[in-house]
């Protein structure tokens, strides 16, 4: 359960407090006063409007315009009225509390759920960054899984596996070594795993595999499209203005 401060500091209990006014949310949103108030705006107001308050309050009470002692602090609750009625999810929690007093332990989650938030919040390029980061890993990763499924198909066609025959006794020939004792000639299941994997990788290079299940390439990985694409754009005005 949370616990909130009261006036003077000692530890209230949320259903200890009496939340029947809107001027009693304590040291919630705009504390003891209306956040409505503050600006001087009806609670419909538009977000034009609580701009426009926002603007002429701050001519004449914004510290660097008013010298006043109790200039900063005054405008410290103007700026933080604004905070709240400019935010959608702040605006909606607030309202909701005004609406309904009694929910203390509902209201009070969303007041630190809403803070939480927004302390938390990620700059917006950091998540799109990470974001086509991710997309490109898991874009690659698949491609290089339909790859794999496509050549072990293929590793099992009986053309394949004549090209690996073929391809050992091309190799047999040109090395004039590879015979057994007996003089002949060492067949696939002769081969050890290495020499066999050897053999694939040799004749794997001599298959292409077209459409969706291509090996993957990093010219088709989207973060590399958007690396290149300035010029790509570039190679691409320039065939234009060549026809």
């Amino acid at each position: 359960m949370f616990l909130v401060t009261g006036t003077f500091g000692s530890p209230i209990k949320p259903q200890e407090q009496d939340f029947g006014e809107c001027s009693a949310l304590g040291e919630w949103y705009c504390g003891k006063s209306n956040c409505y108030e503050i600006l001087g705006v009806e609670q419909n107001a538009t977000l034009q409007e609580i701009r426009k308050a926002y603007r002429n309050i701050s001519l004449t009470l914004h510290p660097d315009k008013n010298k006043a002692e109790t200039a900063a602090d005054g405008f410290g609750k103007v700026a933080t009225a604004y905070e709240i009625l400019t935010d959608n999810e702040t605006r909606a929690s607030y309202d909701y509390a005004l609406a309904h007093p009694k929910e203390h332990l509902y209201n009070q989650y969303r007041f630190y759920r809403n803070r939480m938030y927004k302390e938390m919040k990620i700059p917006a390029q950091y998540t799109v960054t990470a974001v086509i980061l991710i997309w490109s890993t898991v874009q690659y990763f698949t491609k290089e899984h339909m790859y794999q499924n496509a050549m072990n198909k293929i590793r099992k066609d009986p053309k394949y596996r004549a090209r690996l025959r073929e391809l050992l006794q091309e190799q047999q020939s040109a090395s004039g070594k590879g015979r057994k004792q007996s003089g002949k000639a060492r067949k696939l299941s002769d081969l050890t795993e290495g020499e066999k994997r050897d053999l694939e990788a040799e004749v794997d290079r001599e298959v292409t595999v077209q459409g969706g299940r291509s090996k993957p390439a990093l010219r088709d990985i989207l973060v590399f499209q958007l690396l290149l694409l300035p010029w790509s754009l570039a190679k691409e005005i320039g065939r234009s203005l060549m026809s």
